[in-house]
């Protein structure tokens, strides 16, 4: 069952993920430098030596939220800083400002069922 699980969750994913960027316009979910600094921090992480593989992956994913978080909050203030305030570009930049969040999520939702089944295997 376990492996039935891991399937349903595997085929659900790609699913909801082929959807958001084949059915679309896929260039819409694409901001290169947020892409970069949500990233970069979760890959150096995973390079810490010492720490068992879980122990990394859970790191990774930690240091992925906090700079996304802080990507988001700099996108943020960057779109209310703009004169004179204009309701569309606060909606575009907010949107853009979003994406970092939205690049977590998808690689937390990726990474997870490695990390317990990483977990399960060890004990």
């Amino acid at each position: 069952m376990n492996k039935v699980g891991y399937a349903v969750y595997w085929l659900g994913c790609g699913y909801v993920l082929s959807h958001l960027f084949l059915m679309h316009d896929w260039v819409q979910f694409f901001d290169g430098f947020s892409l970069l600094c949500t990233l970069v921090p979760a890959v150096a992480a995973l390079a810490i030596a010492g720490e068992g593989i879980t122990q990394r992956f859970k790191l990774s994913a930690k240091i992925m939220w906090v700079s996304a978080t802080l990507t988001f909050v700099y996108g943020a203030v960057l779109t209310l800083s703009h004169h004179p305030f204009d309701a569309d570009g606060f909606v575009m930049g907010l949107s853009v400002a979003m994406l970092p969040l939205f690049y977590a999520l998808i690689l937390t939702l990726l990474v997870a069922p490695l990390v317990f089944r990483t977990e399960g295997n060890n004990q």
